[in-house]
């Protein structure tokens, strides 16, 4: 039987033929399906562009995270980024600045934009205070921990709020700024939108340690400065020991103990005493029942600076041994309740009847 090599042949050109137009198809294919590809992301890309521009022209705080001082970030010893929410926590919590005061500063802002604003509205404030308070040059000052507290009962704090995306409030905006949102735009918002709020600190009280007896006028501007802020920083921890009774009581079923009861009202007439003695300073600018409560503590520290022959009556009334006014507590029982709580501190006077024998004492609180 004759071979027709002719016929063999075409029909290897036929078949090299379609293989080669499979190929150039798939390529084709694998071109178009890489076009598409590169037009999705483009798309996707240009309408996040538009998103950031959008949020940054409105002012929008949509799509931040839920506020939680423990998310993201990691734990342990991991280093933070520079300028992030974990940053300035670490740095807080190195000031010895108690976690619980740094979460309500945090919450403060409503969004995680202005809560890690605020943390580093602290950090500004609070690190250079440590810093100068161990240089030497400055005397009479509080803890980082208690300056953090008195920034927080003094700060101006606008709460953030919710707004509904409706309508009136698209056409508000197109008014506003001149142009058009689509259907798009506006659904990349959401239906509502969070207002951060903002928190703005007071200058913390700071005295320069005078170099000589001649600064008199100086050092009562120290002792004034000085006696108010532990005013302000005892007035905070007694409020936040105040919520913790509230919100027992708010509880279903909740109900104050008898230890309670005596917390509470012991610490009712804490408060409208540290009040009077404010009161006094506003209306009349007598400072003498606040140096009576807080201004042996400043006689102390300047006579540290400026040696025992410091004669404190160049302060003013107030701030003597015998100018001391102690704590009042009705009881013992009453003492040891308060102290337990964190509300009388080691050196403080304190008095009270002491239950064995009913005789009223008068002494500091000892280190514990």
């Amino acid at each position: 039987m004759a071979i027709s090599f002719k016929g063999i042949n075409q029909g290897l050109q036929i078949a090299r033929k379609a293989s080669l137009d499979e190929e150039q198809m798939d390529l084709t294919r694998a071109r178009e399906e890489r076009a598409d590809k590169v037009f999705t992301r483009n798309e996707e890309a240009a309408a996040l562009e538009r998103m950031i521009k959008l949020q940054g022209l409105l002012g929008s705080s949509s799509g931040f995270n839920p506020l939680s001082l423990n998310s993201g970030g990691g734990g342990g010893t991991k280093k933070t980024a520079a300028g992030t929410k974990e940053h300035y926590i670490d740095i807080l919590k190195g000031l010895e600045v108690d976690h619980e005061a740094i979460a309500k500063l945090y919450s403060t802002g409503g969004t995680a934009a202005a809560g890690t604003l605020a943390l580093k509205k602290a950090v500004d404030i609070l690190r250079p205070y440590r810093e100068e308070q161990g240089s030497g040059n400055y005397m009479g000052g509080l803890s980082a921990s208690d300056a953090f507290s008195s920034m927080l009962s003094t700060a101006v704090i606008t709460e953030s709020k919710d707004i509904d995306l409706d309508e009136d409030w698209w056409a508000a905006q197109e008014i506003k700024f001149q142009t058009v949102f689509d259907q798009e735009d506006r659904d990349g918002f959401g239906s509502t939108m969070t207002i951060p709020g903002q928190v703005t600190f007071l200058d913390l009280p700071q005295s320069v340690k005078p170099t000589d007896l001649g600064d008199q006028e100086k050092v009562r501007d120290m002792s004034r400065d000085f006696v108010k802020s532990q005013a302000e920083v005892e007035l905070a921890k007694l409020r936040k020991e105040q919520s913790n009774l509230i919100e027992i009581e708010k509880k279903p079923g909740g109900s104050l103990s008898e230890k309670d009861i005596i917390a509470r009202d012991w610490m009712v007439e804490r408060t409208k005493k540290i009040f009077d003695a404010q009161t006094e300073i506003k209306d009349f600018k007598d400072y003498g029942q606040l140096n009576s409560i807080y201004g042996s503590e400043f006689a102390k520290q300047i006579i540290k600076t400026q040696g025992k022959n410091f004669n404190v009556s160049l302060l003013g009334s107030g701030f003597g041994t015998a100018d001391r006014v102690p704590i009042f507590f009705n009881t013992e029982e009453e003492f040891a309740i308060i102290y337990g709580r964190g509300l009388v501190k080691p050196g403080d006077l304190v008095t009270y009847v002491r239950e064995e024998d009913g005789q009223r004492i008068i002494m500091e609180v000892p280190s514990r």
